[in-house]
């Protein structure tokens, strides 16, 4: 497997920590985005063939693409036990799906 995979999952981990410090975890725009985070880092802990590994980075990519209602497609607001400001967390956010999109892709093209 990859080695960038690790950071991956090293961003996945934080994004899955910003969603749960929203100031309502359980939205309807925040939980399907906090379950596919969870549900992507345990399928990359599962991970045995190289072939899993590219399909995973397929479904990240699918997931992570942009446009009107894609995953970067929300508000973040603070909650109470956020260090960040709801500025901080949103600009956090992007860079996070960003990241995790741009390594994903660069990954699938070598």
């Amino acid at each position: 497997m990859d080695p960038s995979i690790g950071s991956i999952v090293e961003e996945l981990n934080e994004l899955q920590l910003l969603l749960s410090k929203t100031r309502d975890p359980e939205d309807q725009s925040i939980k399907p985005r906090r379950a596919w985070a969870t549900e992507t880092l345990q399928r990359i802990r599962a991970l045995d063939t190289e072939s899993k590994a590219m399909e995973l980075l397929r479904d990240i990519q699918k997931a992570l693409r942009g446009g009107m209602g894609s995953f970067l497609d929300i508000h973040l607001f603070k909650g109470n036990d956020s260090d960040l400001s709801e500025q901080e967390m949103n600009t956090r956010f992007d860079i996070l799906v960003n990241r995790i999109y741009d390594e994903t892709i660069a990954i699938l093209n070598k």
